[in-house]
C-alpha cells in the first residue's frame, strides 16, 4: 500500500529520505485489454443461441467500457429478459476471455516498469469482479494489482476512484482510461488523467491534456505530469 501513515504535509526528519508515494488507477477494457477480441465473439454467440439478430463488431466496440446494462441493451434492444441474456453473455465472455484474452502490445512492460518505479497499481472497471479477475488471470497480469474496484461494489466509477484514494492517501495518483467516464472520474477526484487514445473512446477524449497513442507512452506522460506539478 501507499504510505498511509505519512500525511502530504509531512517533512522528512534529519537524515531521512522522503519517498514519494504514488499510484496509477487503470481502467481495464480499452486501456490494458483488447476487449473487442472476446466481447465480439461472446456477443455473436449469445445472439445466435437466443435466435436474435446479429450485430456488427463496430456496434459492440462502441459500447465497450459502458456499464453492463447500457452495453447489453445496445446489442439486444428490446429483449424482454435482460437478466437471462446477461447470464448467457457473461458465460460466453468468460470462456472467450480464457481462450483468447489479449493485452495491448507493451502492457506487460508498462506494468513492470511502473512497479519498478514504485507505483501502486489499481483497476477501476465497469466490469464485474469475476470478469476483471478472469481477465487479469487469463492475461498473466494479476500480480501487478493490489486493488480492484469493480462494478456493483461502488455507486459509480467516481466513487470507486475516491474509495481507493482515501485508502491509499498517496502523494501522487493518476487515472488512465479510454472513455469519458474515466476522465470524469479523474476530474471529480482532482486527479491528472491520461487518455488511452488507442482504446474505444474515439473523439470523446480529444480535449484531454495528456494522451497516449500506445501503452508505453504512458511512462513518458507520467514524467511530464510530475514536471507539470512541480
Amino acid at each position: 500500500m501507499c504510505d498511509n501513515d505519512r500525511r502530504r504535509d509531512d517533512t522528512p526528519t534529519e537524515g531521512e529520505t522522503y519517498v514519494l508515494s504514488k499510484a496509477i488507477l487503470f481502467d481495464l477494457d480499452g486501456t490494458l485489454l483488447q476487449t473487442q477480441i472476446h466481447s465480439c465473439k461472446a456477443a455473436h454467440e449469445t445472439l445466435r443461441a437466443l435466435h436474435l439478430p446479429d450485430v456488427s463488431d463496430e456496434l459492440v466496440m462502441r459500447q465497450i467500457g459502458e456499464p453492463a446494462d447500457v452495453f447489453l441493451r445496445a446489442i439486444a434492444p428490446g429483449y424482454p429478459d435482460l437478466a437471462a441474456f446477461e447470464t448467457l453473455y457473461d458465460a460466453n465472455e468468460r470462456e472467450a476471455l480464457k481462450q483468447s484474452g489479449k493485452l495491448y502490445n507493451g502492457v506487460p512492460e508498462l506494468l513492470a516498469a511502473l512497479q519498478q518505479r514504485g507505483y501502486q497499481l489499481a483497476i477501476c472497471s465497469n466490469g464485474s469482479r469475476d470478469y476483471v479477475e478472469t481477465a487479469l488471470e487469463a492475461t498473466g497480469i494479476r500480480r501487478f494489482f493490489s486493488r480492484l474496484a469493480c462494478a456493483g461494489e461502488h455507486p459509480d466509477k467516481t466513487a470507486a476512484v475516491s474509495y481507493i484514494l482515501r485508502e491509499w492517501n498517496c502523494d501522487l495518483a493518476v487515472m488512465v482510461g479510454d472513455r469519458v467516464h474515466d476522465r470524469e472520474a479523474a476530474e471529480q477526484n482532482s486527479l491528472p488523467f491520461i487518455a488511452a487514445e488507442y482504446g474505444y473512446g474515439g473523439e470523446e477524449l480529444t480535449c484531454s491534456v495528456y494522451r497516449a497513442r500506445n501503452p508505453l507512452e504512458i511512462l513518458q506522460l507520467l514524467d511530464q505530469i510530475v514536471k507539470d506539478m512541480l
